[in-house]
């Protein structure tokens, strides 16, 4: 805010309260929520972007995939920047994974929620950011998800932040931090 953009915090139910799908149908009902009534706040809809970390990341790569024409009636470029932190997008591995008693994910959310294997609906610029310090798999899901998207046409960035692992990353969205910078920069 200190930096002149509106912020919107979005949170969702957790999985295994509720299936995965109902995570990503709730992230993108909220950017839906803001593009029709962030004007009554003060927020430009013509100006929206979107960023999250971790689950976040993936989230946000989701809403990218999203049809919004014609699931929500909303322009497909309502989303005009992304940066995702530390996103994974591709879920293959997670049911065999540690996080798969709380994820509960069937192979039909690996195909239906893996951005890696979607196509990128939205026609935004897109920053893909991972830690130097966190497991390689990160590494090598952002340059995957970097290469999907070019692939496809979109503007897309990846960089790996040597000496960041998972959380330490996070204080690049501290205001004047690169993070800001990255969002400030997707409406110039």
């Amino acid at each position: 805010m200190a930096s002149g953009i509106s912020v919107g915090v979005v949170n969702y139910a957790l999985c295994p309260a509720v299936p995965f799908s109902e995570v990503v149908r709730q992230a993108r009902a909220a950017v839906a929520w803001m593009h029709r009534h962030g004007g009554a706040l003060g927020v430009d809809a013509r100006r929206l972007s979107v960023s999250g970390h971790s689950a976040g990341g993936h989230l946000c790569a989701m809403l990218l995939a999203t049809d919004w024409a014609g699931v929500y009636g909303l322009p497909e470029d309502l989303i005009g920047g992304a940066l995702s932190v530390s996103g994974l997008y591709d879920l293959g591995p997670f049911p065999w994974s540690w996080l798969q008693p709380k994820l509960q994910l069937t192979g039909r959310d690996v195909a239906d929620y893996s951005p890696l294997f979607l196509p990128c609906r939205v026609p935004a610029r897109v920053a893909l950011v991972a830690g130097g310090e966190e497991s390689d798999e990160f590494e090598r899901q952002m340059l995957a998800e970097a290469a999907h998207l070019q692939a496809q046409g979109r503007e897309v960035s990846a960089e790996l932040l040597t000496g960041d692992d998972h959380f330490s990353i996070l204080e690049h969205y501290r205001p004047a931090g690169r993070f800001v910078e990255t969002i400030a920069e997707f409406h110039c």
